[in-house]
């Protein structure tokens, strides 16, 4: 099965989108800037396994997101991005399931090889 390279981004910024999307120019990027979008998005698009998702999301529980991505693809990968870098804060995003977490501002190449990784695991998985 041929995986495709794109990432659906979540985040209540749009600024935040628009910088994560130039610096992953080598990905198909999907924009979302809230959970009714993202509801949306998992209805009409398919083959979708990668994610990058603030953890705030506007005051919205960054669970209900989460639940929603698993929900529609147990598989999928869920990378965290924050402003916030309490221990208990990286703690609970990965108590909450998160595959890697990712404090603002963000290292791109860090976050490419982790991208790239996850890609990789996703087609040993499907293979």
């Amino acid at each position: 099965m041929e995986i495709n390279n794109s990432i659906t981004l979540i985040d209540d910024d749009s600024s935040i989108l628009d910088l994560i999307e130039i610096y992953l120019d080598d990905f198909e990027t999907f924009k979302i800037n809230n959970l009714g979008d993202l509801e949306n998005h998992l209805k009409t698009t398919h083959d979708l396994h990668l994610f990058i998702s603030d953890i705030e999301l506007g005051g919205e529980d960054s669970k209900k997101a989460y639940s929603k991505i698993k929900s529609y693809n147990p598989l999928s990968v869920i990378i965290g991005i924050s402003g916030h870098s309490s221990f208990e804060k990286k703690k609970s995003v990965l108590e909450a399931g998160y595959d890697d977490y990712f404090i603002k501002p963000i290292k791109f190449d860090i976050l490419k090889n982790v991208l790239n990784f996850h890609i990789e695991k996703y087609r040993r998985w499907i293979a």
